[in-house]
């Protein structure tokens, strides 16, 4: 959560920085760059955390079994 707190305030402040500056063409370019990698990191995150849930259920039922 702390991870998506900051992304979304690293892409505000870029989005003020941009319209304050005359480089609005590669603020752009860099503004996606700053989504896709956001996205890719939240993925990660969720089969990471999948995972860990995934391997906790599948040992109780281990444990059901016997």
């Amino acid at each position: 959560m702390y991870i998506l707190i900051t992304k979304l305030y690293i892409i505000v402040k870029h989005i003020f920085d941009c319209c304050s500056s005359k480089a609005i063409k590669y603020c752009h370019i860099s503004l996606a760059a700053y989504h896709f990698i956001g996205i890719a990191i939240i993925n990660c995150l969720l089969l990471f955390v999948n995972k860990i849930y995934f391997f906790r259920n599948k040992n109780k039922q281990i444990q059901s079994y016997f």
